[in-house]
């Protein structure tokens, strides 16, 4: 983890946020949610992936607290991805995410088209 901080190389970066994910490294949580921001996109949506991949209930208020701000689309969908694999406790999240987002979830990720 401490070669993410150290590196700006956005491959090595990327690999590295796809290899915690995979690991479902809980450890990794607070540099993922804290370098989430100052992260190109690219790298912002394979933390997404990973938090998801990772699947703790404490994911879900950084996931919530994210998705207004989500970029695309896609990254609205990753996002989506992320807080299913979060199983039973994406309930309370979604009870406070927008409408088009609930039907997401229920249409198995068939996103509608945002009103931006």
């Amino acid at each position: 983890m401490e070669l993410f901080t150290q590196t700006s190389n956005v491959n090595i970066r990327g690999e590295i946020v796809d290899a915690l994910g995979a690991l479902q490294y809980k450890p990794a949580l607070p540099l993922l949610v804290s370098e989430f921001a100052s992260s190109s996109l690219q790298i912002q949506n394979k933390i997404i992936k990973a938090v998801g991949r990772i699947g703790r209930k404490e994911s879900l208020s950084f996931l919530k607290d994210i998705y207004p701000y989500a970029y695309n689309g896609d990254m609205e969908n990753n996002i989506i991805d992320a807080i299913k694999k979060c199983g039973g406790d994406c309930d309370k999240l979604l009870a406070v995410l927008p409408d088009r987002v609930k039907q997401a979830v229920n249409d198995n990720n068939v996103f509608p088209p945002a009103n931006k």
